[in-house]
């Protein structure tokens, strides 16, 4: 995923569960990131492809977080140039519930001019 968003382009939809991207090569092609929260699921589908990839699953809570060039918080699409994803997941061992700690990337679109 973090390989995929460094190279992805131009972010075109964000929410904190949902990305899309257009590469810089092909604007008829698009990328997508969405956190199914009634699964606990991360997906991840490309126009051109049959399949949708299941990234994580078991996960209770996910977003996505904008970031301008100073690594500023933002909410402008036009202005980002890196997000962060946070996570935490969990899945149940003999009847009891075990959480990991919550995850974080930081991720710089290195594609997308300034």
């Amino acid at each position: 995923m973090t390989l995929k968003i460094r190279q992805a382009g131009v972010l075109t939809e964000f929410s904190p569960t949902h990305l899309k991207f257009v590469p810089p090569d092909d604007t008829n092609s698009v990328l997508v990131y969405d956190w199914v929260s009634a699964s606990g699921s991360l997906m991840e589908w490309k126009t051109g492809y049959s399949t949708t990839n299941t990234l994580l699953t078991g996960c209770d809570q996910l977003s996505f977080s904008l970031y301008n060039a100073s690594f500023a918080p933002t909410t402008n699409i036009s202005q980002s140039k890196g997000l962060s994803v946070n996570w935490n997941c969990s899945r149940t061992i003999v009847g009891r519930k075990s959480t990991e700690e919550m995850q974080q990337a930081l991720i710089v679109i290195r594609n997308k001019a300034l």
